[in-house]
């Protein structure tokens, strides 16, 4: 269970550096199945900045991930 945003930018890095750990891919966003391409193109990295990422910032975040759906 996630209980905070800064939680969630830890799972979401974790899942990001899997195949990098797994040396599948030297870069995250190199991974074809990953959503680190996503991030690296809508915020300039493809891993979150954990200390001071809030509610906030995962509201925006979302909100991004939602636009691009619609």
């Amino acid at each position: 269970m996630i209980r905070s945003a800064g939680e969630f930018a830890n799972k979401v890095n974790y899942i990001h550096d899997n195949p990098v750990r797994w040396n599948l891919v030297e870069r995250a966003e190199d991974y074809e199945f990953s959503s680190a391409k996503f991030y690296l193109t809508r915020f300039g990295d493809p891993y979150l900045e954990v200390a001071g990422f809030d509610d906030f910032a995962l509201d925006g975040l979302l909100e991004s991930f939602y636009s691009v759906l619609d």
